[in-house]
């Protein structure tokens, strides 16, 4: 886990064998989200009961919007949503 990033309440991570959560810098991870084995780089936002499964990315600057789910082994752009 990064500098100065925050997990906020009842978010759940999920590492698994095959490959670790990785969290950059800045980052916020909202209240109530799901976190499984991916990485989310510096300053990436995901919000309010959002789930991220295994092998996601988002990349730098890449938001994922409250309650959305982004499938296995997907990328989230940076300055996208």
């Amino acid at each position: 886990m990064g500098n100065q990033s925050i997990i906020q309440d009842l978010a759940t991570l999920y590492p698994s064998k095959e490959g670790a959560i990785e969290i950059g810098d800045n980052v916020y991870i909202g209240p109530n989200t799901v976190i499984e084995s991916c990485k989310i780089e510096n300053h990436g936002f995901v919000g309010m009961g959002a789930t991220v499964r295994q092998g996601a990315k988002i990349e730098s600057y890449g938001v994922v919007a409250a309650g959305a789910v982004i499938p296995e082994n997907t990328t989230v752009p940076s300055y996208q949503v």
